[in-house]
């Protein structure tokens, strides 16, 4: 469900009466060809593609910014001194040719992303002009802020802008999700997403204050550079109320924390590994993207000027016999960093990871044999693509537990070493199945068709 987030409250008549913070938001006065107060220095578009154009929504100019490539290029504001965790919102109009959005650079490279926030989604321009909103909320860097207006596949005439007013206040939409499934669903850029279900904290990486943290439905790497969580997380944390955008990296979904507000609901929760099968994994990654993993029976390659031990940030070729996979020592200076390649077939343990179009686990461990103590059994198997039935092939009294991508239970059957159960009453869609033999238990996936 969706909330408003009113972070500060204005009348209708204030809020329109509000000083504009923009100078020459109106683009009414130029120097040697450039509006004043604008080209702040993360400006990127050349000064020739910046045009002053008599086509003005009101007064007498309006900005052309012309873009004819698919590659977005950065029109900024010159820096603003804003106030700290404060909303403002940013209207201006446009006319033309082109894909429009916002962002805002908080004026520190070394806050997350190297100072920019996320983009908003592209707005088409048209042979009229239309309003454009942008609501954001700053962080704790406030000093030297540019807001950023961003365009792309312009034509030769480029995307009339004018009119731009900023002021103080608005409102943020916050859309609530139950499970990390639902967030994974969202949209990326400047949408607002709070968990407020219970996730299970994995793993911490001081780079980046980089958290990977998953439930029943699906897993996700939290990328705080910016630290808004802070440090009193340990693994095996259970967390919720966790705010914050989705983003891409490298063709990674990552969940950036825009709040600094979260609650751990319990600590010192078992943390165990999900075993699967390579060619389970490979069939459909994204359903294990940032989770616990582990695989068996993988044969390692050493990588490309490698010396036989496993190195930091290096990829290693990794296969079954029949399937290939690349195994990434994506987290630095852990302990298995420095130990030999296994000559023989192994288990890897790591994180469902990838490269743009090249699918990876991001390894932490490797063994000669997966813990029998874990809450994982690798003699179940199972259908995994279903119609009206599920078959089960374990060994002994088995239980079955299907739960929805909201993490509710559907459907529970008893059964003993093989046997199958109807799942025709299911709707079709990606289901969690917790298996679980003589008190032991694995979680797989599976679809309803």
């Amino acid at each position: 469900m969706k909330q408003i987030f009113t972070l500060l409250f204005l009348s209708v008549s204030m809020f329109l009466g509000a000083q504009n913070i923009l100078d020459n938001g109106s683009f009414e006065d130029w120097t040697d060809g450039k509006p004043d107060f604008w080209f702040g220095s993360k400006t990127n578009i050349a000064g020739s593609n910046v045009v002053e154009s008599s086509d003005a929504f009101e007064g007498s100019k309006s900005v052309a910014l012309i873009n004819t490539g698919s590659s977005h290029k950065r029109f900024t504001t010159q820096g603003y001194d804003l106030s700290q965790n404060t909303s403002y919102t940013l209207t201006f109009y446009v006319k033309g040719e082109g894909d429009v959005r916002n962002a805002f650079y908080n004026g520190n490279d070394e806050s997350s992303g190297q100072g920019y926030s996320s983009y908003t989604d592209y707005t088409a321009a048209t042979g009229s002009w239309e309003k454009i909103t942008y609501v954001f909320e700053t962080g704790e860097d406030v000093t030297g802020v540019q807001l950023i207006i961003s365009v792309r596949n312009t034509g030769e005439s480029g995307v009339l802008i004018d009119d731009a007013v900023l002021v103080e206040g608005g409102e943020v939409e916050v859309t609530e999700v139950a499970t990390i499934a639902e967030l994974r669903a969202g949209e990326t850029g400047s949408a607002i997403y709070k968990l407020t279900g219970e996730a299970l904290l994995t793993y911490m990486i001081s780079n980046r204050n980089q958290k990977y943290i998953q439930d029943n439905t699906a897993g996700i790497l939290i990328d705080d550079v910016a630290g808004r969580l802070g440090n009193d997380f340990t693994i095996g944390d259970k967390i919720t109320n966790i705010t914050g955008s989705l983003s891409l990296y490298n063709g990674l979904l990552q969940f950036i924390p825009t709040e600094s507000e979260s609650d751990i609901v319990s600590s010192g929760n078992d943390v165990n590994y999900q075993i699967v099968s390579l060619a389970d994994y490979l069939a459909d990654p994204v359903a294990y993207e940032s989770e616990y993993i582990a695989i068996d029976g993988l044969t390692i390659s050493d990588a490309e000027g490698g010396d036989g031990t496993f190195q930091n940030g290096k990829s290693y070729p990794m296969t079954d016999g029949t399937h290939d996979v690349e195994g990434r020592t994506q987290f630095y200076d852990i302990p298995l960093i420095g130990q030999p390649i296994p000559v023989s077939t192994t288990a890897v343990i790591g994180f469902g990871g990838r490269f743009n179009e090249t699918i990876q686990v991001f390894l932490t461990d490797v063994t000669d044999q997966l813990g029998v103590s874990d809450l994982n059994v690798s003699n179940v198997k199972m259908t995994t693509v279903w119609n009206s039935t599920a078959d089960f092939m374990t060994e002994g009294k088995t239980v079955v537990e299907i739960y929805n991508m909201n993490g509710q239970l559907v459907q529970r059957n008893n059964g003993v070493n093989n046997f199958s159960i109807n799942v025709s009453n299911l709707a079709k869609g990606i289901y969690v199945v917790k298996v679980t033999v003589d008190g032991k238990t694995t979680v797989k996936k599976a679809v309803k068709k």
